[in-house]
């Protein structure tokens, strides 16, 4: 049973729709264990009231507020028994991940120190989601299957892994959203020789587009490259020398409902 980490921007328009969607999706999904909300921007803690969620308000933040990856992870961890997904609040999830994730840990313990993640499709979608027993079926029907763009293989947005997988590392104190800090988590599990896959094949996950902000203001993603926080991400990667994307993983594929993975 998997625990979700997540920080969650403030609960206002046009981020709450967006996140209560993306968020009450994992509820969903039989491989839920709990939800852990993380910070204390306006709304998280009313949002996990209301839905039975975990909320971690005390958390460590840049100076321009920014949620700081070790914090978040180590207030998650706290109530997570094997299996942790830290995974951005606009990624929308469905049953095909429940699917694909189930296979896989079919085929590997769960003490076994792994990574997985997948790429995303990013899509216009900005209302909320009725979860009754037939929510997926409606949701992507009404959903333009033309309008499902793949994202760059650069841009990860859930990491799935065994709460023993990052034992013993040191973490830098990477911004959350500000870049870098995805792709050095991946480089990471792969310099150890650990057993990773991409899982996009199988489960395609969906990122419901919302604007970026930097200090209160709609900005485009080059700016948040050179924010401060951006700056920072980059040098604490090393110039991003050490970051990987998914094409260095291997990928997940299905034959006869069984989840395997192969270069």
């Amino acid at each position: 049973m998997i625990t979700f980490i997540a920080c969650p921007r403030e609960f206002v328009s046009p981020y709450a729709v967006v996140q209560r969607n993306a968020i009450l999706s994992w509820k969903r999904l039989s491989s839920c264990k709990n939800i852990v909300l993380c910070g204390n921007d306006g709304g998280i803690k009313e949002f996990c009231e209301e839905h039975d969620l975990i909320h971690e308000p005390d958390i460590k933040i840049s100076d321009s507020s920014v949620p700081i990856l070790p914090s978040a992870l180590h207030h998650g961890y706290k109530h997570a028994d094997k299996m942790v997904c830290y995974i951005n609040s606009d990624i929308l999830l469905t049953s095909d991940f429940d699917k694909t994730v189930k296979s896989l840990m079919e085929k590997f313990s769960e003490e076994e120190k792994m990574m997985v993640v997948g790429r995303r499709k990013d899509i216009d979608f900005d209302s909320e989601i009725i979860f009754n027993d037939d929510w997926e079926r409606k949701f992507l029907d009404e959903v333009d299957e033309k309008s499902k763009k793949f994202n760059e293989t650069c841009v990860i947005d859930y990491f799935l892994h065994t709460k023993s997988t990052y034992d013993g590392v040191d973490i830098p104190e990477f911004r959350i959203g500000r870049f870098c800090w995805d792709g050095w988590l991946v480089h990471n599990v792969i310099s150890r020789g650990l057993f990773s896959v991409d899982i996009t094949n199988t489960a395609p996950v969906l990122h419901l587009n919302s604007p970026y902000k930097e200090s209160g203001k709609v900005v485009d993603w080059q700016a948040l490259q050179r924010c401060q926080d951006g700056k920072f991400n980059k040098s604490a990667a090393r110039g991003c020398k050490y970051v990987f994307t998914t094409n260095a993983l291997f990928e997940s594929h299905l034959e006869g409902g069984v989840c395997f993975s192969k270069r």
